[in-house]
């Protein structure tokens, strides 16, 4: 474990217990949540193990009203819809307000604004938390108070009803617990994930690539990965206990069961990843070295252990690490399409126009959701 490193810091004891919202009183409120790329660590949070996510600058930004009808528009080139509690409507992220909007109103003395507009600066479907930037800004608009486990909590419980997923908390942790200039190393091991802040080592840069394939959790194989995982603790204890020096162990209690030992190898060797690149930054040194080698065994994992990647991803992959100043590349989120996360000299942005034409964002940290003033 890295904790107690002079490069992590606890801010001001827990962080989870930071007061969030704003005043019940306001007729109107606003509130903005970033998105979240993971440096190291997919899958892990389902299974008591560790990540390494940041907040970014692009997000969902929610405007909420005290009102006699139930309303909230988009604000984009489509046109405003209407949202009531006993109507199917499209887009699919209407159904986010409901599932919300249901379990706000089972909290006591919280009062709900229903009327109003989001809007956002995240590509949808591709991995980069737009469902739970939407989920905490709508949350904080619509009249939630309390701390950021709160939160956090209230948010994963509106995608498993919006979705039918029963997603772990990296999302939402993520962009409620982001800070500037800092990653955050979540260790899931414990009834709520201990959140730790970790320096980015001066001179990285962050740029985010679509690989042009959108992704749908309801569309993929999550759910079955999660419980291969469950099936494979039954046998071998929980999983984010185990390090590699158990991969010998492991692979002997799981010789029946080639393909979970798959799934659970990656879950060792992830957090083990993990660990190694939030050592790195914690030395404050933009160490390639280090980034180059998790970034490749990471996505050499989740491609082939985990087989939550495509050819077209590996592909697109292979070709970016290959551009002059890349440190790193690899896929980001839960899979299936979406993004990949390029870790470069920031002073040296790669040119990705040499692969074809893509579509991509140099990011910056962000502080995570927040009531705006």
């Amino acid at each position: 474990m890295v904790g107690g490193d002079p490069g992590m810091e606890m801010v001001g004891g827990d962080p989870g217990m930071e007061t969030v919202g704003g005043d019940p009183h306001e007729q109107s409120l606003c509130a903005w949540a970033p998105g979240r790329v993971n440096l190291m660590g997919d899958h892990t949070d389902y299974n008591q193990g560790l990540a390494l996510p940041v907040a970014i600058g692009m997000g969902t930004r929610a405007c909420m009203s005290y009102g006699k009808t139930t309303g909230v528009s988009e604000n984009s080139d489509m046109s405003p819809l209407q949202v009531t509690s006993d109507a199917q409507v499209d887009p699919s992220w209407t159904g986010f307000v409901e599932a919300l909007a249901t379990i706000l109103r089972r909290l006591p003395d919280t009062h709900i604004r229903t009327c109003g507009t989001v809007s956002t600066t995240l590509p949808i479907g591709k991995g980069l938390s737009s469902s739970a930037s939407l989920e905490a800004s709508l949350a904080l608009a619509m009249g939630l108070r309390g701390n950021k486990r709160s939160l956090a909590t209230v948010c994963q419980k509106t995608e498993w009803m919006a979705t039918g997923v029963e997603c772990g908390l990296l999302d939402q942790i993520a962009v409620v617990f982001g800070k500037q200039g800092h990653c955050m190393f979540v260790d899931f091991s414990g009834k709520f994930p201990d959140v730790q802040y970790v320096s980015l080592p001066e001179g990285i840069g962050l740029s985010i690539v679509d690989t042009g394939t959108s992704r749908s959790l309801q569309n993929v194989a999550y759910n079955d990965r999660q419980s291969e995982c469950r099936k494979a603790s039954e046998l071998v204890g929980p999983l984010g206990n185990l390090v590699p020096g158990d991969l010998g162990a492991v692979k002997n209690a799981l010789l029946d069961h080639p393909q979970l030992f798959k799934r659970v190898r990656h879950v060792i060797t992830e957090n083990h990843r993990v660990r190694q690149l939030c050592e790195s930054f914690s030395t404050g040194r933009f160490d390639t070295k280090v980034i180059s080698e998790t970034f490749a065994l990471s996505h050499r994992s989740l491609s082939g252990d985990y087989e939550v990647s495509l050819k077209v991803i590996d592909d697109l992959v292979v070709a970016i690490e290959s551009l002059d100043g890349v440190a790193g590349c690899r896929m980001t989120g839960a899979g299936f399409g979406g993004c990949l996360i390029v870790a470069h000299d920031k002073h040296r942005v790669p040119d990705f126009g040499r692969i074809g034409s893509l579509e991509w964002w140099q990011v910056e940290t962000s502080d995570g959701a927040r009531v705006l003033t």
